[in-house]
């Protein structure tokens, strides 16, 4: 390894670790790093304003005032003495179920060590993401790996890591993929694991964590790895706001509800959306196709003498890398539906993301089909261990690659879009996929919306400032 890659990995252990997480050798993860690292504070006026109309005295803390002080504010009905507010507060939150009056309070986790299936399921519940690592940098040269489950399936879990990351090296060594393009670390960087771990900055109002905790523990909207990270989510802001947010047990009271998947199938979907696929596997296009509204009302819209820039258009983009939707679904205007973590195909089998050039393809092909041996193996003996847990399972369907082929729809308004476009059809700094799907977006959206719209050229042209 090159000074530059033990460094980043160095820098990510040490992270996970402070954070409070668990490493097992070089670069296994046992248990994802957590902490609050900032949350929402009242100003010195904000306090001079609590203290004048006699609210938050005894709480103690920053989100007890800042409900106290929204609730109250709807009917003026302020305490003539400072009181005792959890009782108060118990009354408004958990009984009334008035829980908009702590959307003020913001706080800021930071994660360490969470898989790139666990950020999805993460970012798709909401929420702001600051930063996350990404495979169009050199940080993800080297990566860490996250494992679950009982011993021994995290000990299968590490045999095919490690057996995975000795095929990977021989694919290196034959095509030597980073040097084939200026792309070359990115696409062999996607080439990875989904269970390869990730570092992120994500923030929630008090309400928006409740809804995921309450979505993730009781509804059972996650995979195994967020309900855990949730409990632990859980646990430190109850520690920190008991009259807002509850003790895990009062939560945990439901079992894991499946989603059953539609038999809508992958490869059909691609090739409605104009896309293409080799071989029944390898998706060479991203499929990407207006899904609402129809395009007959897209038409009438050009006729709307309203503000254009607030219709909303959504897409239905498929046969788009696991991987690559971190990008797509980190911007919070984005509307997502029917989004799929692992999609059913017509064969049977997942499909994967190709790109770049032929001599590209050929490494990527070989590299999909010798891994595709090693799942198999991996299957089999998952199979075998009489300890059958949901971690365990999480562990068998995420053995997967960061290329796999996946669905989404994703919506937003034309005046987000025109932002959307401006960050990211930049040939700099951003990932080929991403810039890929989004010319596709673009070029249905200027056809019809010209003046809110510009072209994909127009846009390689502009700088972030154009957005403000």
């Amino acid at each position: 390894m090159t000074r530059e890659v033990v460094k980043g990995l160095s820098q990510m252990r040490a992270q996970i670790e402070h954070a409070g997480g668990c490493i097992e050798g070089e670069r296994f993860v046992t248990r994802v790093g957590m902490q609050p690292i900032a949350e929402t504070a009242l100003l010195k006026e904000g306090k001079g304003l609590c203290d004048l109309m006699n609210v938050g005295a005894s709480s103690g803390t920053y989100a007890g005032q800042l409900a106290e002080l929204f609730s109250r504010q709807t009917y003026l009905a302020f305490p003539n003495e400072p009181q005792n507010e959890a009782a108060y507060l118990d009354r408004v939150i958990n009984k009334a179920g008035h829980r908009s009056v702590t959307k003020g309070s913001v706080v800021v986790h930071h994660i360490a060590g969470l898989s790139v299936a666990g950020v999805i399921d993460l970012i798709r519940h909401g929420g702001d993401i600051a930063r996350l690592t990404t495979s169009k940098t050199k940080a993800m040269n080297e990566t860490m790996y996250r494992l679950m489950g009982s011993d021994s399936e995290r000990e299968l879990q590490r045999k095919f890591t490690e057996d995975f990351l000795s095929m990977r090296a021989d694919i290196e060594q034959k095509f030597n993929p980073r040097k084939l393009s200026k792309n070359g670390d990115e696409l062999f960087n996607v080439f990875n694991l989904q269970t390869k771990t990730l570092v992120l900055f994500h923030s929630m109002n008090l309400k928006q964590l409740y809804s995921l905790l309450k979505t993730t523990l009781v509804k059972g909207d996650a995979e195994a790895e967020l309900r855990e990270l949730c409990i632990d989510v859980i646990e430190k802001l109850h520690a920190r706001n008991p009259m807002i947010i509850p003790q895990s047990t009062e939560l945990l009271r439901a079992e894991r509800v499946r989603e059953e998947y539609s038999d809508n199938f992958l490869e059909d979907k691609i090739l409605q959306g104009v896309g293409m696929v080799s071989e029944g596997i390898f998706v060479e296009k991203p499929g990407c196709r207006v899904s609402f509204p129809s395009l007959g009302l897209l038409t009438s819209y050009q006729r709307e003498k309203n503000d254009p820039r607030m219709i909303s258009v959504q897409f239905e983009l498929t046969g788009v890398a696991f991987e690559t939707l971190l990008e797509l679904v980190a911007h919070d205007e984005a509307v997502l539906a029917d989004f799929r973590l692992d999609f059913p195909t017509t064969n049977g089998f997942a499909m994967y993301r190709i790109q770049g050039s032929a001599d590209e393809h050929e490494w990527q092909k070989q590299g999909v089909l010798n891994f595709l041996d090693l799942k198999k193996k991996f299957n089999c003996k998952y199979s075998e261990l009489s300890e059958k847990t949901v971690e365990g399972e999480y562990g068998a369907r995420h053995f997967e690659l960061g290329s796999r082929a996946t669905a989404v729809k994703f919506g937003m308004t034309l005046a987000d879009y025109h932002k959307l476009f401006i960050g990211r059809l930049s040939h700099h700094g951003n990932e080929q996929e991403i810039q890929e799907v989004c010319g596709l977006m673009c070029d249905t959206l200027h056809e019809f919306f010209p003046d809110q719209i510009l072209s994909r050229e127009e846009y390689y042209e502009l700088a972030n400032e154009a957005k403000y």
